[in-house]
């Protein structure tokens, strides 16, 4: 799913700060339903007020500039196709990504993948997919920026920094070196991205766990253990729960 993008910016912009808070509210909630259903940066009044807005408030936008209004009822953002992904390029990603997977899928059964034409869509670097890779590298692809990582393509395998950063993130410093040498080869199977999200994801299950129960750096990664499905959540039931009177416990 794609991300409603805002700059930094927008809280000091001259549009911005003599609306109202309900006003950029109403952009902000807006915004991610244009992202979500993809039309493009155009949203209805009727939309609109489910989120909560008004025909007031949709008004306050026009007059400041931050919204268009090609007809009565019906609200576009100002210059979308310049800062949201568009519903062409999302959708082709979304082609090329299961496109990805059959050839992973094919591959792991030892048959070649029907060919098909290359999908190239018009995206920018950080979101651009990388073409190769195992199948957890496919599922993760990310359709949109990712605040934490820098706007880049992905780094070459043997980059200086991807490993320390990645070491930096590993809730149990130990034997640094043979790490080293286990993240070299893990990155010619995944990407450097893959890599961060995974360990940042075992770091958080891990919280509160005594560093001496978890495995060592280089036995992670020579497990493989990006390819970890992610842990499920504890759901904690109250007294407002069936389930609850009957087990007398939570569950």
């Amino acid at each position: 799913m794609p991300w409603f993008k805002v700059d930094d910016g927008f809280h000091g912009h001259p549009k911005v700060v003599e609306l109202s808070l309900e006003a950029v509210g109403v952009w902000t909630l807006a915004g991610s339903w244009c992202a979500a259903y993809l039309t493009d940066g155009e949203i209805g009044l009727k939309s609109i007020q489910r989120l909560g807005g008004s025909k007031e408030q949709a008004m306050e936008l026009v007059y400041a500039g931050l919204w268009l209004e090609p007809q009565p009822g019906l609200y576009q953002f100002k210059d979308w196709e310049d800062y949201q992904p568009l519903k062409a390029a999302v959708e082709a990603e979304r082609d090329a990504a299961r496109e990805r997977m059959q050839k992973v899928r094919a591959k792991k059964k030892g048959t070649e993948a029907e060919p098909s034409a290359e999908v190239t869509p018009d995206v920018p670097a950080n979101v651009r997919p990388n073409t190769s890779g195992t199948s957890e590298e496919v599922r993760v692809t990310p359709t949109h920026p990712i605040p934490s990582l820098p706007i880049t393509t992905i780094p070459a395998a043997d980059a200086p920094d991807e490993f320390d950063q990645w070491y930096a993130a590993y809730p149990r410093k130990i034997d640094k070196g043979h790490a080293r040498t286990a993240f070299k080869a893990a990155r010619k199977k995944t990407s450097f991205e893959v890599l961060m999200a995974a360990v940042l994801q075992f770091a958080a299950h891990s919280k509160g766990t005594e560093p001496k129960f978890l495995a060592y750096p280089a036995t992670w990664l020579n497990g493989e253990r990006w390819e970890d499905e992610a842990p499920q959540q504890t759901v904690v039931r109250g007294p407002w729960d069936p389930s609850f009177h009957r087990t007398g416990t939570r569950s």
